[in-house]
Parts: structure tokens; C-alpha cells; sequence
């Protein structure tokens, strides 16, 4: 890691011995940068409605209106579904990432920014709880992060601002300020306070582990454990049911900065034949077909 991608305000973190913490929006803007050095093209807003696998690869189909259809060669050797909780929200694609969305969920994030000038006073430090409170320039202060069931977070194109989480949030606040035996807010502090903030939708599966890995052939390999048994499958041998050139790289929920770095080498790893920086049992824990496997072992 680049050293000046290291946090240097030391009023923006709580530091361990040993540990370390990366500025993220600046390590964002690093990835953009190294995007544009690798000469890559990257194209924004522009709609995907299918991915299909035909004579000369994997052909992505762009929404027509976004006029990609006739200006792209959109036929790839490799493809890596990276889609978060727009899986779920926009419908499937034809691809295989839909064999596993039964086992994909989504949950609702919201954030809030006040202000507080006492309050900045008394907090010059992240503190972090049931809730993380992060001071900011001029006397502002970001808090988050709710963590909404499935059931309210049904509907991922959902994103104004809720009342009543951002309630929720304060109140955890103040309990987070009272622990760390700082004075809370006040209730006529509270109520000044502008429903102002951020919202949006993590993807998770239901074992909270991300999706990395190989897609397979789900239909040949279901053909193949009924004629041989489950005691014959070997997770080993799973390679022989990889779909050519189609792997995922997915459902991070609330934690895609932080594993992605290490989970994405892993898939680089996969993809060019090379030697791993995870081990069997962790790389088997993430395989994209384990919900898949697990299904028909209770058959």
C-alpha cells in the first residue's frame, strides 16, 4: 500500500497499536487514477439487460437507449459480475449470479449529518459503538450506520431519508456520548436537527460472507451429483463445472472496501491460474456455488 494513501489528521481516527487505517475517499480517488493510468474504459449509467455466453464469449447487451449497443464490442473473453444490491433491485439478467439470489439479501444503510458546535468541542475522535460518530470540518458531524431488516429494505430503489431511523440513530448516539461519559444531546438539540443524510442498499448472503469465485453450470452439476451421489463430489473438482470466463465478485454487504482488496487478488489469483493469497478453506467458505452445494446435500 502506498504510503500516502495513510490518514495523517489524527483527530479522524482512534489508532491501535500495530493497526493501521486507510483515508477511503482517498484511496477511492487513487483506484480512479489507476483506472485512467491502465488506459481502461469505463462506462457510467449505461444499462445492462442481459449477459449471454455465445461463439466469441461473453456478450453484454446494453439497454438500447444508452446507444452503447452500436458503438461497443461488447464481447469478452473474462467477465466479473460485480453488481451489488441492484442484483435484487432491477431485476435478474440472465446471468449466473440469479442461481444465487435466493440466498442474497438486502439491507437498508442511513446517515446523518448535523451540527453540533458543543458538541465538537467535546468529540475530536471517531467513536465508534452500536454507532460510529465522526467529526467533521466546521463543527459537523457525520453518524451512522443503520442496519434496516429485510423486510423494510424490500424495496432498494427506496432512497429518501426515514424519520424514524434517523431517531434511532441519535438516540444510539446518545447512548454511545454517555458510555464514553460525554454530556448527550439534549432534547431541544435534538429536535433542530434536519433530516439530512445518505441512504442505500447493501447486498449480503445469508451466510455474511461475500460471493467469490467461479460461476458454475448449475444444471450439469446437478446432473452429475444425482447419477454419482453426494459423497462423490469433491469440492476439489468443482472446476470442471465453472461456467468458461464467467466469475463473481459480489455481496460485501457494509464491509466491500475492507475485504474486497484481499477477495479480488483472490479472484485474480482464479482467473490467471496462479497460487492464491487464501487458503482452501476460506476460498471454499466464499465459492459462489456453496448454496448451490448445500441445496443439493438436502435433497
Amino acid at each position: 500500500m502506498k504510503t500516502d494513501l495513510l490518514i495523517t489528521d489524527s483527530l479522524k481516527g482512534i489508532y491501535f497499536p500495530q493497526a493501521g487505517a486507510i483515508d477511503m475517499a482517498h484511496y477511492c480517488q487513487w483506484l480512479l487514477s489507476e483506472i485512467a493510468e491502465s488506459q481502461l474504459t469505463v462506462y457510467a449509467e449505461s444499462p445492462v439487460t442481459n449477459i449471454q455466453f455465445s461463439d466469441h464469449g461473453w456478450q453484454i447487451v446494453f439497454d438500447p437507449s444508452s446507444g452503447l449497443d452500436k458503438v461497443v464490442d461488447a464481447n469478452f473473453q473474462h467477465i466479473i459480475d460485480c453488481r451489488g444490491a441492484a442484483a435484487i433491485s432491477f431485476g435478474k439478467l440472465n446471468s449466473e449470479l440469479d442461481t444465487a439470489l435466493d440466498h442474497l439479501h438486502t439491507t437498508a444503510g442511513q446517515t446523518c449529518q448535523f451540527h453540533s458546535p458543543r458538541l465538537a468541542k467535546q468529540v475530536t475522535q471517531v467513536l465508534c459503538g452500536k454507532v460510529y460518530l465522526i467529526p467533521l470540518a466546521d463543527d459537523q458531524f457525520i453518524l451512522g450506520s443503520s442496519f434496516e431488516d429485510q423486510a423494510s429494505s424490500a424495496n432498494s430503489n427506496d432512497l429518501l431519508l426515514k424519520p424514524a431511523i434517523q431517531d434511532q440513530l441519535l438516540e444510539k448516539m446518545n447512548q454511545l456520548l454517555r458510555d464514553s461519559h460525554i454530556p448527550p444531546l439534549t432534547d431541544s438539540e435534538l429536535q433542530v436537527i434536519p433530516l439530512q443524510g445518505k441512504r442505500a442498499y447493501r447486498l449480503h448472503a445469508q451466510d455474511r460472507l461475500p460471493l467469490v469465485g467461479p460461476a458454475i453450470n448449475a444444471m450439469k452439476l446437478s446432473r452429475d451429483f444425482n447419477k454419482l451421489g453426494q459423497k462423490s463430489l469433491n469440492r476439489d473438482e468443482l472446476s470442471h463445472y465453472n461456467q468458461p470466463g464467467y466469475w463473481l465478485n459480489t455481496a460485501y454487504g457494509s464491509h466491500g472496501l475492507l475485504f474486497s482488496m484481499l477477495a479480488s487478488q483472490h479472484l485474480v489469483s482464479l482467473i490467471c491460474g496462479e497460487i492464491s493469497p487464501l487458503n482452501t478453506d476460506i476460498s471454499h467458505a466464499i465459492h459462489p456455488a456453496r448454496f448451490f452445494i448445500r441445496h443439493l446435500k438436502q435433497k
